[in-house]
């Protein structure tokens, strides 16, 4: 989702093993059409942590990108949930419309990890992630690009930040806004805006500048991470 494009173990005690154990997300992007449902329950259940799939659909859109049983999910758009309430994670789903991303461990690489003390809110405690899958088949590599959006007083989206992510992400792409005539998605991270670094700025400053060259002469250049 987004120039510089660039996150120590708590203790030294902490094996090679477990370090070789750091659990490995798979990052699943579903799509849906209206009226459709993801095909899959999100559940908590008593006496097991996180936050479960459940009773897969055959043939759904969550089955055939490759949801298992038991797998859990971490993170919703980027957004880390293995420490929010079961209704704070389903209304982020709800409220993602017709594509979500979800970065998800299988249920012994989640339980390892948990034993293991590993912090899975920390992106550097991550190993390599695998290429993201869209409904079953393998989704384009994460990609910078450039997207240069015409002058108007709106450019058709919104913007959050999430904790722990470095960046802005894109959401409420309007379908044939001045955004979405430009190539940025619903997801994407915004890293620079007329080769202005934004990775750290917080969401009422990213705003700022949006609105800025939303209404003056300036170019309208942004650079954005796909994932």
């Amino acid at each position: 989702m987004f120039g510089g494009y660039k996150g120590c173990l708590e203790s030294h005690l902490i094996s090679n093993k477990v370090r070789m154990a750091t659990p490995k997300p798979r990052v699943i992007a579903l799509s849906k059409h209206e009226g459709q449902t993801y095909g899959f329950f999100l559940r908590v259940e008593e006496g097991v942590e996180g936050h479960l799939v459940r009773a897969l659909e055959m043939g759904g859109p969550a089955e055939l990108a490759g949801l298992k049983d038991g797998d859990r999910i971490i993170r919703v758009n980027g957004t880390f949930v293995d420490n929010l309430e079961h209704s704070q994670v389903a209304d982020l789903v709800k409220k993602s419309g017709l594509t979500v991303t979800f970065h998800v461990l299988g249920d012994e690489a989640y339980r390892q990890a948990k034993s293991n003390g590993i912090n899975l809110a920390e992106p550097q405690s991550y190993s390599a992630q695998s290429q993201p899958i869209m409904n079953g088949f393998p989704a384009p590599a994460p990609k910078l690009k450039l997207c240069f959006l015409q002058k108007t007083s709106n450019f058709g989206f919104s913007m959050k930040s999430s904790k722990g992510e470095e960046g802005m992400f894109m959401i409420d792409v309007i379908v044939g806004g001045t955004a979405d005539n430009a190539g940025v998605k619903a997801g994407d991270r915004l890293l620079e805006i007329n080769g202005e670094n934004v990775e750290s700025a917080t969401h009422d400053q990213a705003v700022q500048k949006v609105g800025k060259v939303a209404t003056s002469n300036m170019p309208r250049v942004f650079l954005c991470w796909q994932l």
